[in-house]
Parts: structure tokens; C-alpha cells; sequence
């Protein structure tokens, strides 16, 4: 579960009727509504800081990626991600400019962290771990320092970690050809 920016709803999974989707709470009236009300199996929501927007990761075919939703109009979903890769638990950053995420893009197939800007749709790699890097979000500046705090397995435990964000690993290549979605009911990569 996450709750919104003003505390007044809470964004969570939930099944109905074998249908994984995402649902929020409105406390003041104790209503629940269906942000999603699809067949795929969507997780890990998270808010936009305006609380207008949720991120969200989305089972499609043999994959996880990330998607957003505009919660004025639920029928608006867009995909964020492609390709043969699994992304999951996505945070906003602070300024609402970065998704921050766990993907297995990398050589090995290893859950790490990753980065997407939104305005250029450029990706960066934040970890290069054996272990895996789990639910990246980005935390308070110290000085003028940003840093990201994550989970990660390593010596037979998860435990929370706390890095410095200033250079990514590597950057990463992406297809930016142009995709066309007629439909997110559609199974695309």
C-alpha cells in the first residue's frame, strides 16, 4: 500500500474475482475504486508528489514493466518501459523528473537499480550487483548530496543500504523507435 500525498487516499493490489488490479481508498467517504480494471496483474503502486498520477509495475506476457495511470482518468495508462526485461518497484524521485527502479536488464539477469528520466527517456544503471537491488527510493539531500536507499541481498540477508547518488554505472542504450500502443489490453513487449 501507498498513501497519497495528503493522506487522503491509499493506492494498493488487491484481487477480484482472480483479478490482480490497483485499487485506492478514499477515507473520507470510504469508498474504494479500481485504477486499473484490466486482466493484467499490476503492482507496486506509487504517486505522483501532485497525487494526480500513480506508477505502477505490469505483468505484460513473459515480463514486468512500468506504467503510469492518470487518476482522473484511469482508461489513461501509458507503458514506460520495453523489451525483454523485467522492471519492478518503481519510486518517483524527488522532484517528480526520475522513475527510479529494479530491473534485470543487465549482463547477468541480476535485479539492480535503474533510473529513467521522463523528459528525455534516457536509462541509467545505478548497481552492478551479484546479490540483487530491490525498491530503490530516492531520500533527502545531506548538503548537496542526493542518495538513493535501497534493499539488497548480499551474505545470505536483505538488508537496507544507502548510496550516494551522483554518477550511474553506465548509461543504457534504448530503441527509441517509434511504438504504437492501439490499446494497453494488447500485449505489447
Amino acid at each position: 500500500p501507498y498513501f497519497s500525498p495528503d493522506g487522503s487516499r491509499i493506492a494498493f493490489q488487491g484481487n477480484l474475482r482472480g483479478v490482480v488490479d490497483l485499487f485506492e481508498y478514499e477515507f473520507a467517504t470510504g469508498e474504494f475504486r479500481n485504477l486499473t480494471a484490466d486482466d493484467f496483474f499490476d503492482a507496486n503502486p506509487w504517486y505522483t508528489a501532485d497525487g494526480k498520477t500513480l506508477l505502477y509495475n505490469r505483468r505484460v506476457g513473459e515480463h514486468w514493466k512500468l506504467f503510469s495511470v492518470d487518476l482522473n482518468d484511469p482508461s489513461k495508462k501509458t507503458q514506460l518501459t520495453f523489451g525483454p526485461y523485467n522492471e519492478i518497484q518503481p519510486s518517483y524521485s524527488r522532484d517528480g523528473k526520475t522513475i527510479y527502479f529494479s530491473s534485470d536488464r543487465g549482463e547477468y539477469g541480476v535485479f539492480n537499480i535503474f533510473s529513467l528520466d521522463l523528459e528525455t527517456g534516457d536509462m541509467q544503471q545505478y548497481t552492478d550487483v551479484v546479490g540483487g537491488c530491490f525498491s530503490p527510493v530516492e531520500m533527502a539531500s545531506r548538503g548537496d548530496e542526493p542518495s538513493l536507499v535501497f534493499v539488497a541481498y548480499y551474505a545470505g540477508s536483505f538488508r537496507l543500504y544507502r548510496m550516494p547518488l551522483l554518477e550511474s554505472e553506465r548509461e543504457i542504450s534504448i530503441d527509441r523507435s517509434p511504438r504504437k500502443l492501439k490499446n494497453t489490453t494488447e500485449s505489447p513487449s
